[in-house]
């Protein structure tokens, strides 16, 4: 794995929790849960295990390249759903700031993962 998808990916770890830490200071209510930064620092972790790994399997087997990486979406979508539906079921506060600061996460990293896979793909 490079070292700039890291770097790149901690930058869009940082700018993701300054947004929520933004968002918190400008709400009345100071409500930002700190789930939500543990999800973005878990999301994180999960995107840097699973580039790794389509990195690994994209070199060593081109032609199922596309299946792994749909496989690699997939895992993260359904992380976000469990994640969504546990907090959401279970504590329940503040839910629409959590579902929102979820859906970016999983928006941005998913955008960095798809931008760095294609451009190492026309390199």
């Amino acid at each position: 794995m490079k070292s700039a998808f890291l770097l790149r990916s901690l930058l869009v770890a940082f700018v993701n929790m300054a947004g929520l830490y933004g968002l918190n200071q400008l709400m009345v209510e100071n409500s930002v849960p700190a789930v939500s930064y543990y999800f973005v620092w878990g999301f994180w972790l999960l995107t840097v295990l699973l580039h790794k790994w389509l990195t690994g399997q994209g070199a060593s087997r081109p032609q199922r390249f596309v299946s792994y990486f749909m496989g690699a979406i997939t895992v993260k979508l359904f992380a976000t759903l469990i994640f969504l539906l546990v907090y959401l079921l279970t504590v329940g506060e503040e839910r629409i700031v959590v579902a929102l600061s979820a859906f970016v996460t999983y928006v941005l990293f998913t955008t960095l993962q798809v931008s760095t896979l294609y451009s190492r793909k026309t390199d």
